[in-house]
């Protein structure tokens, strides 16, 4: 699973997959890592050796830089407090926002799984909400829209290709 990150103020990518330990990479460096949740909300991690302490809370104020479709927590590491946003690539959000109409976007996948049709071409002109890419995910067909007009600065799929949970699927600037 891939989750975007950002650790006071700064953006980083987590891999993580489940196993014991958890295999993981923050900003593509691997390092494993066992976690055990020993008391709600209280984590005692071991990572590269060390051991650690974490109190995890949820927080309802947006860390700053954060997306708003990012879970914001205060993460208590050995006395240190770190405002942490969670953001899943997964997560369907329909934002609308004046930030989804502004500048360059890049369209991800949603989550795992094939492509079926590719809508449009590069250098074709997009309107909100057109459908630009078609995603197959068990068994149901996703119409992936432009949040905002542009045009389509590069495609990165093709048809049939498998794609992952976040993989960039365009770009429309």
């Amino acid at each position: 699973m891939k989750y975007a990150l950002i650790i006071d103020g700064q953006k980083h990518v987590l891999e993580w997959a489940l196993g014991e330990p958890f295999s993981c990479a923050l900003d593509g460096v691997p390092f494993q890592a066992e976690v055990a949740e020993i008391a709600p909300g209280i984590f005692s991690l071991l990572i590269g050796g060390k051991s650690f302490s974490a109190r995890i809370t949820a927080d309802a104020e947006t860390a700053d830089g954060a997306a708003r479709d990012s879970i914001h927590y205060s993460v208590q590491v050995d006395g240190t407090t770190y405002a942490v946003a969670l953001s899943d690539p997964r997560r369907w959000t329909r934002t609308g926002g004046a930030e989804a109409r502004e500048g360059r976007q890049q369209i991800t996948a949603p989550m795992p799984g094939k492509v079926i049709r590719i809508l449009v071409s590069e250098g074709q002109r997009v309107e909100t909400g057109q459908g630009l890419i078609v995603v197959e995910a068990m068994k149901m067909q996703n119409e992936i829209k432009s949040r905002a007009a542009g045009t389509v600065e590069k495609i990165f799929v093709t048809a049939c290709q498998p794609v992952t949970a976040g993989e960039t699927l365009l770009l429309i600037e």
